[in-house]
């Protein structure tokens, strides 16, 4: 009869921790660990503190090789309609983009300026172009 390791097991339960926290389903617990599913269960719930979501995953290799050209046009076409709207925001006459600040430090905003995630925008508008400028913040629909 094989012994269990104590440590082997400890390992295994904080490898498997570490994941809940990372937001693995079950599913991908029980193939990264030597764990039961009855104890994965009760660890997800416990340390999740909610039922691990339900489901198949995607094991198939076909999944993990299209996904990613729908994942790049994905994110082309939201780069394209968030440059879009930035170039709307600098509007002749009624606003245009001042300053950005990127990591607690500002700079002049210019035509070669690309907006990142987490930029906070400093625009100057026109007193009777605020209404006008606020629709293009606002999304449509």
């Amino acid at each position: 009869m094989a012994t269990k390791s104590v440590l082997k097991d400890s390992k295994q339960v904080e490898r498997a921790v570490a994941l809940i926290q990372l937001g693995a389903r079950l599913q991908v617990l029980e193939s990264e660990t030597d764990l039961s599913y009855e104890r994965l269960l009760r660890l997800y719930k416990e340390v999740a503190g909610k039922s691990p979501s339900k489901g198949q995953l995607p094991f198939s290799t076909d999944w993990f090789m299209t996904w990613q050209p729908n994942i790049h046009s994905s994110l082309f076409l939201n780069i394209h309609e968030y440059l879009n709207k930035v170039a709307e925001l600098d509007v002749g006459g009624h606003a245009r983009v001042a300053v950005v600040t990127r990591l607690g430090e500002g700079s002049v905003a210019g035509p070669d300026t690309v907006l990142q995630e987490g930029d906070l925008v400093h625009v100057s508008v026109d007193g009777g172009s605020i209404e006008f400028f606020d629709k293009h913040l606002r999304p449509e629909g």
